[in-house]
Order: C-alpha cells, then structure tokens, then sequence
C-alpha cells in the first residue's frame, strides 16, 4: 500500500468514527436538546467537511456544509 492508499484509509476510519459519534449526538438530541449537543454535531460534522475537501470529496464536502448551515441556524435561534 503506497502512502497516499495509507492516508486514506486512515481518513476513512476517522471519517467512521466521527460518523458513529454525529450518530450518538443526534440521538441524544432526540431526547434533549442542548447547545452543547449541537456544538458537539457542529464538530464532527465540520472535521468530516475537511477531510472530505481534503481528499476532493465534493459530494460529501457539500451536503457536510449543508448540514452545518442548519446547525448554525438552529445555534442562532437557540441564544435567542
């Protein structure tokens, strides 16, 4: 495997994990909702928008920032 198969891969089982976590917070969101809930889905879905842009994964690239758009409004609507 060459470094850029290595690179990845590594990408992939970072992108799995941070999947695994969006997953746990939108089911804690289920039940509660919380600014730090959110804050923690802006996270994971901003770090899965960057390593996707990284690697020129411009489908996921841009339902990412889609899904950060809604974050930001649910953020701005929920200091209000």
């Amino acid at each position: 495997m060459n470094l850029e198969e290595e690179v990845f891969n590594d990408f992939l089982v970072e992108m799995k994990e941070r999947l695994e976590t969006l997953e746990k917070g939108l089911g804690e969101l289920e039940v509660a909702f919380s600014d730090s809930c959110i804050n923690g889905i802006f996270r994971d879905v901003h770090t899965i928008k960057g390593g996707a842009g990284f690697f020129n994964l411009t489908n996921i690239t841009d339902l990412a920032h889609a899904f950060e758009d809604q974050l930001m409004e649910i953020r701005e609507g929920s200091t209000s």
